[in-house]
């Protein structure tokens, strides 16, 4: 079977969730199945994952078309495991990857499911497209309701399920250190440079990878002053004004650039208490470990906020879509959850972390309880669902679910956490 998502991009979510997909893969279909990884670097996904007899990693060009038709035409099985699917927010292009594998597999004859993603707001034109899509697709699983009903209002009639993410059985965590100062983790996201558009040429600046452009213009680049701006002002009232420190977290190596920005702002002694944790120069498993030694959150990215519940992590996000939207309004903690537009964003950010603060004891049990009684529960339905599928599909299953080790990395030195100094005079 070949698995088709977001992969190579030096994502953590994405990277997690491959772990955890593969792991169901295997105990549903057994530890034989073999497995194909479609990804856009095959150095970066042999660092998370190791070729075997059953697991191969085969690299998709930028220009797709052609390679994802050959390997649709190869395969019995296409499972779509990107989180943010049916969406168009990042880019339609991403989108058009995803719904043009599941095609040709269909023209192929191979069964297709998406398992366990998301689905937001799309332009007219994309919406129509996924209704055509996944009319023919043989199972459609999603993260949450509101991305059911988000696909029944773009007119897919076919059955939809609703579980949860795979990355909340990611189980792994390593226990906070002792003796040292709280610990702030802030993971920020540009919201300002998407959608990612396809063109034939552009400024180098802005260029994602050949023919992909990020949108720029003086309000983008306004509003990006302004968002660097209030992430500085909260950072630099965690240390200054608690004493505590800070772990800037770039969940996907392109946030690297906005966490950058952010270091250029600080005094030099906030950056001395501010630590790094980038994607790219940490691996995932690295990065989760970080993540869930935090004593507080607060994220612009989906997956943090999944991530650091193992530990119970009080958070609060900033947001731009559906997505932690959606999962904090499970949570009921949607008072902490703060919209990109809103027009005094420093301060709403700076008043809801004082807020997160003061109810943290409750939100830490809130959080735990909602994972054992909600999430983890739910997490373990995808692996039903998929079962239930292949059996009626009449598919060969394992006899029962066989718990899989994760998969292991590929031999590499381990990568200690640096600090934001060293980054910043490196940068210089």
């Amino acid at each position: 079977m070949l698995l088709l998502g977001y992969l190579g991009a030096e994502n953590t979510g994405s990277e997690i969730r491959l772990l955890t997909i593969i792991e169901d893969v295997r105990a549903v279909f057994g530890s034989d199945v073999e497995i194909t990884v479609g990804t856009a670097s095959r150095a970066n996904t042999l660092r998370l994952i190791t070729e075997s007899a059953t697991l191969s990693i085969v690299e998709i060009p930028y220009v797709y078309p052609a390679a994802v038709r050959r390997l649709t035409a190869r395969h019995d099985l296409v499972m779509l495991v990107e989180g943010s699917l049916f969406k168009d927010s990042w880019s339609s292009a991403l989108l058009y990857l995803f719904l043009w594998g599941a095609w040709t597999a269909r023209r192929a004859g191979a069964a297709t499911v998406a398992y366990a993603v998301d689905a937001g707001r799309m332009k007219p034109v994309n919406r129509l497209l996924t209704r055509h899509v996944a009319r023919s697709m043989d199972l459609i699983v999603v993260r949450t309701a509101a991305a059911r009903d988000t696909l029944r209002e773009a007119g897919v009639t076919r059955s939809v399920l609703d579980t949860t993410d795979t990355a909340f059985q990611y189980r792994h965590s390593a226990p906070r250190p002792a003796g040292r100062a709280p610990r702030v983790g802030l993971a920020p996201v540009n919201f300002h440079v998407w959608p990612v558009r396809a063109r034939p040429w552009g400024s180098r600046e802005l260029r994602y990878h050949w023919p992909y452009y990020y949108s720029w213009d003086a309000e983008r680049a306004r509003r990006t002053q302004e968002l660097v701006a209030a992430w500085s002002d909260l950072l630099v009232h965690v240390v200054r004004d608690r004493g505590w420190e800070v772990q800037l977290v770039a969940m996907e190596a392109l946030d690297t650039r906005i966490c950058r920005q952010i270091l250029d702002t600080l005094p030099p002694e906030v950056l001395d208490r501010t630590h790094a944790s980038f994607a790219g120069q940490r691996t995932a498993r690295q990065m989760v470990a970080d993540l869930r030694g935090l004593d507080y959150l607060v994220t612009s990215r989906y997956h943090a906020c999944v991530l650091s519940m193992e530990t119970s992590v009080p958070q609060m996000a900033l947001h731009h879509d559906e997505r932690l939207a959606s999962i904090y309004g499970e949570l009921g903690m949607s008072d902490l959850a703060i919209g990109h537009d809103n027009p005094h964003l420093a301060a709403a950010l700076r008043a809801g972390f004082d807020r997160l603060v003061a109810t943290g004891a409750e939100r830490r049990s809130r959080l735990a309880e909602r994972l054992a009684s909600y999430y983890l529960p739910r997490c373990a339905g995808n692996r039903d669902i998929l079962r239930a599928w292949a059996h009626d599909a009449g598919w060969a299953t394992a006899a029962a679910p066989q718990p899989q080790p994760q998969p292991q990395p590929s031999p590499t030195p381990p990568r200690q956490p640096v600090s934001a100094t060293s980054l910043a005079r490196a940068a210089e």
